[in-house]
This record gives C-alpha cells, structure tokens and sequence, in this order.
C-alpha cells in the first residue's frame, strides 16, 4: 500500500506547483479584500492599499513560483543526471562484453552497439546507428539460405525472448557468411509496453566445425567397423558351408583370416575408446 500510495504521489508532483501557486491565489483572492477593507475603513487609503496589495502579490507569486519552479527543475537536473549515469553504465557493461550486442529501439532502429558487434558485422557503429538492423544485420538459415524474421516477430510482436529457430548465419558488410548463435531479448517500460529489443550474438563458426568433425568421425567409424564385420561374417560363412571337405591346412587359413578381421576391429574400437577418453578429459579440463 505504502508503495502504491508513493507512486501515486510521485505521479502527481510535475503538478504541485501550479496546485499550490492556486491555493494560495484562491486563498489571498477570498480573504485580503475583506481583511483590507476591515483595517483601512478610508476609501482613498483603501484604494492606495489595493494597489500595494496588488504589487505585494505580484511580488509574493513570483518569489512563490520561483521558489516551487527551481525546486522542480533540481529535480529534473538529478534525474536527467542520474538517467545519463545509468546509460554510461549500461554502456559501459555492453561495451564490455565478449559477445557482440546491438540494442534497438521500438521502430527497431538500432541505437547501441558494443566492439564485438562491429568486429563480427563488420560495420563501423556510425553505419549502423540509427538505421532498422533488418537493413543491416542480414541472418539467413544455414541450410536454405533464406532470411531468418522469427526473433525479431517474437520480440517486437509478441513482446517475448527468442532463439534461433534453426541454425543462422549472419551476412557481414563485405558479403561473407559467418555461423552464429544467440538470443534476442525485448526490453520494457514500467507499464509492461515494449520499448525495444537488445541481441546478443555469437560467432559459433569454431563449435560447428568441431560438431561436422565428430558427424564425419562417427561415419567413417560406423563404415570402419562395418569392414571387420562383413570379413568374419562372410569367413564364417564360407567356414561353415565347407569344412567337412577342407583340409586343415585350408581351416587354419580361415581361421586367421577371421582373427585378422577381429583384431582389426579390436584396433578400431581401441581406437574409438581413446578418442574418447581425449574427450572426456577436454571436457574435464573445461570443467575445472
């Protein structure tokens, strides 16, 4: 309650001084008349007095004003102040940051970048201050090519974060693609109304070259152990149909065939293992 009735106050104060400047007028109309004519019964005293109450007045109204006005305007001039600190400081933590940021506004024009954002588009922040990002900042899907609108629609439209819908790639100034990943985020007035949207981008180029590598390994791994199999397989096979008839010399030959083929697919799994072990300790590096 104490902080509705706070709001409530603090909603009405751009009005206190033509309240109270109308209060005392109303209040000095009603009653110096009366209070004059009662301490100076003397018609040509009375009309002196009305005219030096009329200068008293004017006088009193403007110091009043004056007094209530640069009250107001210290308060305009701490907060014009304190809102420029905290736009430094904002600045300051998005400049900072590792990731590239843009911040637009609500016709979607954008209106902050940081260092990072200009190394991965490639546009200086004066080409792309003040101009809609779509105009700029092209994101096209890794597979289709075509233009990726869903993180915009979510932010602007719908007033909601979003990610990627699908693996992106972000069109720099001079025309190469670079693999991207991130989230684009609205941001609000106190009323819940959004005013913009802040995105935050990264290169992930690196992370989906390594996700190819390992794609490519576990094919090449599944068409490897496919060989050893097939050659015991198919040793066995040509065991089994023809044994009774073979000399030992001949069973001894598919013998070590079929344990070539499994000690190559012993190697192979071997080899498989330590890969993974190299993962796992990477990953543990990582982790610590």
């Amino acid at each position: 309650m104490a902080e509705l009735d706070q709001t409530f106050l603090e909603s009405r104060r751009p009005y206190y001084p033509i309240v109270v400047y109308m209060v005392v007028s109303v209040l000095w109309i009603m009653f110096s008349d009366k209070t004059l004519a009662i301490m100076v019964p003397d018609q040509d005293a009375y009309i002196r007095a009305q005219t030096v109450k009329g200068w008293f007045f004017v006088l009193a109204s403007s110091v009043l004003l004056y007094i209530l006005i640069n009250q107001k305007v210290d308060e305009l001039v701490d907060q014009v102040e304190e809102n420029f600190r905290q736009k430094q400081k904002l600045e300051a933590i998005l400049r900072g940051m590792g990731e590239a940021v843009f911040v637009s506004d609500e016709g979607k024009r954008i209106i902050m970048v940081n260092e990072a954002m200009e190394k991965l588009s490639g546009y200086k922040e004066k080409e792309l201050i003040g101009y809609v990002y779509s105009d700029k900042l092209h994101f096209v899907s890794e597979k289709t090519g075509k233009e990726l609108f869903g993180i915009p629609e979510s932010i602007h439209n719908k007033g909601v974060a979003a990610n990627p819908e699908e693996p992106g790639m972000l069109i720099r100034k001079n025309g190469t693609r670079v693999a991207v990943d991130g989230i684009g985020a609205p941001y609000k007035d106190s009323s819940g109304r959004v005013m913009g949207g802040v995105g935050v981008i990264r290169d992930v180029t690196k992370a989906r070259e390594i996700d190819k590598m390992k794609s490519d390994f576990v094919s090449l791994a599944s068409h490897q152990l496919r060989s050893p199999l097939t050659g015991i397989k198919w040793f066995v096979e040509l065991f089994l149909e023809g044994y009774e008839k073979m000399k030992r010399e001949e069973m001894v030959d598919y013998v070590k065939k079929i344990g070539g083929s499994n000690q190559r697919l012993i190697d192979l799994v071997s080899d498989l293992l330590s890969v993974s072990r190299i993962e796992s300790g990477k990953m543990k590096d990582i982790r610590d």
